[in-house]
């Protein structure tokens, strides 16, 4: 009675699911996930916040112990339907830890044990993929999977499910994850149409060690996909003398793919001795030969009876291939261009470890039997046959990572293939014979980047064309891509250096050895040549050159006799000097001479930066106004103890001799590269790093130049001395005037222009003045001022001249009312020339109106006369 009742329900039940699911009309689902979205195209449904989108895949995100979660988006199916997606479950399944593919349920909440589906389940306690139907609360099994196929660690699925409208179910599936490798798990009639109202993946989780590790991707579900194209053969590729690779339009079936007559090559080569379908591409066939190529011959290849997937024939055809005996691989021929050691965790490529090489040479070269050797853990990775042809790149990978690299180019797998230190490790290539062809010991340091070096990002070769005889770290760097990587294709940080080198510095090393520094890494086997270095005065070729290993950038020359005091030399630098991209030097010269002591103010405080930029550094900038050539390794910059007048905070500017020549720039900070980022320079070579500097406060402060026996220069800076109109002069430099004029004058000193964004680090000053002579005892220069920050002539200097000394002044400016603006100067001893100036600010520290100001300058003699001196000067200015 009960079960009678029971099957009258169901028949209830079936009645009118089928009546409402075939008046709806037929939909389709597609997902790669490749937008990085789940709220569009399609519009994913439940629990939205438990999952997330990683590399272009779906993957559980829910940390919660005995969970269970689930997503699910409309779809309503046709009589005809198929449902296909890819499945990756990175544990081993059971009664607590499954995902279920819900092919057609009635509700959203596929968690709900009353909704009505159809749902295929992978895992549970037999390991298994299994077709379930659920009615009313009830899971029923209605094909029965193989038991134990869902048993390690990485379970990879590509899930395909068919049904007809005779009600034929068919379950396949395919462990490589590929879709070339279906097995049927089984058939069966039930006679529920299929027209469901949402598709879905549902998780259940126990353990922590179970979370996270649900990947999904490729998601379709629609009419089935019918092909009735026949496959065709895109071309063939020689690979060795008895080797070829044919490459078809699609995945081929692999019986007829590998059966040996199938193919026949003309001029009594024949039928291939065997031939095997590609493990990771379907769509390419590996065939080897028992009679060898004959080189520079044309052959013709004729193939039939080649099916793919679908039972699709190919028409019987012929191509064409022409062998090239491969060569001898030199030196560099062959080399290593990308490593990715450390693709955890991945940026956007498959995380991998992968080496790539790159041909640069004009031969073809067969990699049969090449070797890759790690020399950290002693392992070989043994290369199978291919031929690499000129500007070819190829990707070497573990076997079993063949797969994830497939898309990326031309790819060999290798069951040996050595696991890649992240933080360093020495990888060697060899050809057959055991011949090195490529060597390097990278290192993490070479990304240059210390968030890139955390993994997920490749490190790439610069210039792949670099001399041999260059260093290695000099040409890595961490890859720019935004996938984290150039896997088979050109570098994303390659550089075509097409310049000259030029030399960058000077520096003695003792009365007869100097080092040269060159502004970029240089060819050793040239830059070795003593020969390649000549100095005037008789002082010819040094008697060795020997290049700094530690940065390729710099060569010491050892003369065979001392330098004469206070002769400049000239040396002059051979054409046949190199860099590592092969670029000879052209006309690069130096000057030298023995470096003289430095006297008071020869060299000067130029430019201060006490405020930098958020995120900046301060900095100071030295001038030299000598005509001395000074070693700046004897110059020491500090603070300045006023009570005990005594320099204090000192640090050496050079740890090295470093010649600093009449009229140079110097830019110290502690770190040049960072101020070169926030301002631009014309002289980049002038920057010198010093690990430490003396404290700058930015309210106030001293900055100090000298020597062991005295003080060259003193600058006691505050922030009132910046242009008072500016509203914040954080980043903002001040800059000396003029060179001649002293230091502790404030007027000497103004706030870099914006038109410069607020420095000019190691080259003019934006304020920069060179008084103008006059026979006047006193004169104004420009006539017409500007003092709008734009770097042209924005202050007006007061310049005086007299012919005796003791002079005592007072300097006033006037509007051309008669009304006191600004007395400049009150009260000081000036000397018999100098210069004072304004900045065009009032004494309430407002901007001067535009107009003519005149110029009252009183000076008081030891006797008691007083001079008084007038002259005006125009305040332009943009009218509003």
């Amino acid at each position: 009675m009960f079960a009678t009742l029971f099957c009258a329900m169901i028949k209830a039940y079936l009645y009118v699911i089928l009546f409402f699911w075939s008046s709806l009309s037929q939909a389709q689902v597609r997902d790669s996930f490749a937008d990085n979205n789940l709220t569009n195209n399609p519009v994913w449904l439940g629990d939205t916040s438990k999952w997330m989108l990683e590399i272009g895949q779906l993957k559980s995100n829910s940390i919660i112990v005995s969970d269970t979660f689930c997503l699910s988006t409309p779809f309503v199916a046709g009589a005809n339907n198929q449902w296909a997606l890819f499945v990756n479950l990175q544990f081993q399944t059971s009664s607590n830890n499954y995902t279920d593919v819900f092919l057609v349920s009635d509700s959203a909440n596929l968690k709900s044990i009353t909704n009505k589906a159809y749902f295929v389940r992978i895992g549970n306690t037999k390991d298994e993929v299994s077709l379930y139907r659920r009615v009313n609360g009830n899971d029923g099994v209605l094909i029965d999977g193989t038991d134990g196929t869902i048993n390690t660690a990485n379970n990879i699925i590509q899930l395909k499910v068919l049904y007809d409208s005779t009600g034929l179910w068919t379950l396949k599936t395919d462990f490589t994850g590929t879709g070339a490798n279906y097995q049927l798990e089984g058939t069966t009639n039930d006679s529920l149409h299929t027209n469901g109202a949402y598709f879905g993946i549902l998780v259940k989780q126990s353990t922590a060690s179970f979370h996270q590790k649900h990947y999904y991707d490729n998601v379709y579900a629609g009419p089935i996909v019918l092909d009735t194209i026949k496959p065709f053969i895109d071309s063939v590729v020689v690979k060795s003398a008895t080797q070829l690779t044919v490459y078809f339009s699609e995945w081929v079936d692999e019986s007829t793919a590998q059966n040996t007559s199938n193919y026949l090559c003309n001029l009594g080569i024949g039928n291939p001795l065997s031939v095997i379908r590609d493990a990771s591409n379907f769509n390419r066939i590996h065939a080897t030969f028992s009679t060898t190529f004959t080189d520079a011959t044309t052959y013709s290849l004729s193939v039939n009876n080649i099916k793919d997937l679908e039972e699709n024939t190919l028409d019987s055809t012929s191509i064409t291939f022409t062998y090239i005996a491969p060569e001898k691989a030199n030196f560099k021929d062959v080399i290593i261009n990308e490593i990715m050691a450390d693709p955890s965790p991945a940026v956007q490529l498959p995380e991998v470890e992968f080496v790539e090489f790159y041909n640069r040479s004009n031969k073809t070269l067969n990699l049969e039997g090449w070797q890759l050797q790690d020399a950290s853990t002693n392992s070989t990775a043994i290369l199978s046959t291919s031929n690499l042809t000129p500007g070819e790149y190829i990707l070497l990978c573990k076997a079993t990572d063949t797969t994830f690299l497939s898309s990326y180019g031309n790819v060999m797998g290798t069951p040996n293939f050595p696991s890649l230190n992240n933080s360093g490790d020495q990888l060697i290539l060899k050809d057959s014979s055991g011949t090195i062809i490529d060597s390097l010991s990278y290192s993490n340091t070479w990304y240059q980047d210390n968030i890139k070096k955390e993994g997920g990002v490749s490190l790439e070769l610069i210039n792949p064309n670099s001399s041999i005889n260059c260093a290695a770290f000099t040409n890595w760097v961490a890859s720019n891509h935004t996938q984290g990587g150039t896997p088979g294709i050109q570098n994303s940080v390659l550089i075509t250096d097409v310049t000259s080198p030029t030399i960058s510095q000077l520096s003695l090393y003792n009365d007869s050895s100097l080092t040269l520094y060159f502004n970029e890494a240089m060819d050793s086997s040239t830059s070795n040549k003593a020969t390649n270095y000549i100095a005037n005065f008789s002082l010819g070729s040094p008697a060795s050159a020997i290049i700094n290993t530690a940065t390729f950038s710099s060569v010491q020359l050892t003369y065979p006799y001392p330098f004469t005091p206070g002769t400049r030399y000239t040396l002059s630098v051979s054409d046949n000097l190199k860099d590592c991209a092969g670029n000879n030097s052209k006309n690069a010269s130096a000057t030298f001479l023995l470096p003289q002591q430095a006297a008071e103010n020869d060299i000067v405080i130029n430019e201060v930066l006490f405020n930098p930029k958020e995120g900046g550094v301060d900095f100071v900038e030295v001038y030299n106004r000598s005509n001395k050539i000074i070693d700046l390794s004897t110059i020491r910059l500090s603070n300045y103890d006023a009570i005990n007048n005594a320099p204090i905070n000192m640090v050496n500017i050079s740890a090295t001799s470093y010649l600093f020549y009449p009229q140079q720039y110097a830019l110290l900070s502690t770190n040049g590269a960072l101020v070169q980022q926030h301002y631009y320079s014309s002289n980049p070579d002038a920057f010198i790093d010093i690990n430490t500097l003396p404290s700058f406060n930015n309210a106030s402060g001293t900055v100090c130049l000298s020597t062991d026996s005295m003080v060259i220069d003193l600058f006691k800076y505050n922030e009132e001395m910046h242009y008072a109109l500016l509203l914040d002069n954080e980043g903002v430099s001040l800059e000396r005037i003029h060179f001649d004029r002293p230091t502790s004058d404030n007027t000497n000193w103004h706030s870099a222009a914006a038109a410069v964004d607020y420095a000019t680090p190691a080259y003019e000053n934006s304020q920069l003045s060179i008084a103008a002579s006059s026979d006047n005892p006193i004169s104004v220069s420009p006539e017409i001022f500007s003092p709008d920050e734009d770097g042209m002539d924005d202050v007006l200097n007061i310049n005086y001249n007299f012919n005796e000394s003791g002079y005592t002044a007072n300097v006033y400016v006037y509007d051309s009312k008669g009304g006191l603006v600004r007395q400049l100067i009150n009260n000081e001893l000036i000397g018999t020339t100098g210069t004072f100036s304004w900045d065009g600010i009032t004494a309430d520290k407002q901007k001067a109106r535009i107009g003519i100001y005149l110029i009252y300058v009183e000076v008081f003699a030891l006797d008691g006369t007083v001079n008084k001196y007038k002259t005006t000067c125009v305040l332009g200015g943009k009218l509003n």
